[in-house]
């Protein structure tokens, strides 16, 4: 698992682009992503330890968002269900189903105690992030701690550099012996 915290920057950008998921991973994002038509907008809102003003933003945001599709990615059940609300005039849509975490992040989550739990969550967060980088432009706001979510920034970049995210999955599609 690949950790872009707000203070990541350039080192971990240059990183990602020498990594790629395994191919069951790959499989799983691509899987999800198969019925996903291209021309959308991604909204990305981390709301459990990191707290946001996402009522506000998505109120800035929403005449901007009439008439087009919308990814929504969050990691929090109130959020989505907002944000779906007061895009009546969009078409909102989201990839995964959020996992009950009790308000806490993935990685701190006690809700989550089995291995395979933890797997499916761990690979719902990179279809989520593969899916925000596929979008046209992604969407996100500041934590109330003063700065972004890494998670926001890796999907932006990956956004920007949809080379690196084709190339996160391609290399997971060849031959071991190709790889070397």
């Amino acid at each position: 698992m690949l950790h872009d915290q707000s203070s990541g920057g350039s080192a971990s950008q240059s990183l990602i682009r020498d990594l790629w998921f395994s191919p069951s991973v790959a499989e799983a994002i691509q899987n999800a992503m198969r019925d996903i038509k291209p021309g959308y907008v991604a909204i990305h809102i981390r709301h459990t330890d990191y707290q946001t003003d996402y009522r506000a933003f998505i109120e800035s945001i929403a005449n901007d968002l009439i008439g087009k599709r919308v990814l929504i990615c969050t990691d929090n059940p109130e959020v989505r269900s907002f944000v779906v609300e007061s895009l009546p005039q969009s078409e909102p849509f989201f990839v995964t189903e959020i996992v009950e975490t009790g308000g806490k992040p993935l990685h701190v989550s006690r809700y989550i105690t089995s291995d395979d739990d933890r797997r499916r969550s761990a690979i719902n967060s990179l279809i989520d992030l593969a899916a925000l980088g596929m979008a046209d432009s992604v969407l996100y706001t500041g934590v109330t701690r003063g700065c972004v979510s890494g998670y926001s920034r890796l999907a932006s970049f990956l956004c920007k550099n949809k080379d690196v995210l084709e190339n996160l999955l391609h290399y997971a599609r060849m031959p071991a012996d190709e790889l070397e």
